[in-house]
């Protein structure tokens, strides 16, 4: 879709229509996820609450620091808080979270896995 096709687009839907390409991309396949998630729920959100969740999106994809983390449409699976975390935690920071709680075990497993392997076949990572 050209960019200024996706640019009205994005303002006759009331989503914000600032960025380059790329940035609205990300954007409207976001809310196209969001929107038919709202659709399917049992309890569905008014547009606004759509609004303020797309917005908090992209202030943590943002925050995830890299170019393509901020582009990439993929990058919208990320899962919202469950009501068994801490909703205090922005999305881009759970995976840290997810990684400090977890490694322990993630060593232990590769440990396990290491220990099975035929000698002289353990690849040192860097």
């Amino acid at each position: 879709m050209p960019e200024a096709k996706l640019r009205k687009t994005l303002k006759e839907l009331g989503i914000p229509h600032h960025g380059d390409k790329h940035a609205m991309q990300a954007r409207h396949s976001e809310w196209v996820t969001m929107y038919r998630a709202n659709e399917d729920s049992s309890q569905p959100k008014p547009h606004t609450k759509l609004l303020v969740d797309l917005v908090r999106w992209e202030q943590a994809v943002m925050a995830g620091g890299s170019d393509r983390a901020r582009t990439a449409s993929a990058s919208r699976a990320q899962p919202s808080p469950s009501s068994s975390q801490d909703s205090s935690v922005p999305a881009a920071g759970a995976a840290n979270v997810h990684v400090e709680k977890y490694a322990s075990s993630f060593a232990e497993l590769v440990s396990q896995a290491r220990s099975r392997l035929p000698a002289g076949a353990v690849r040192k990572t860097q």
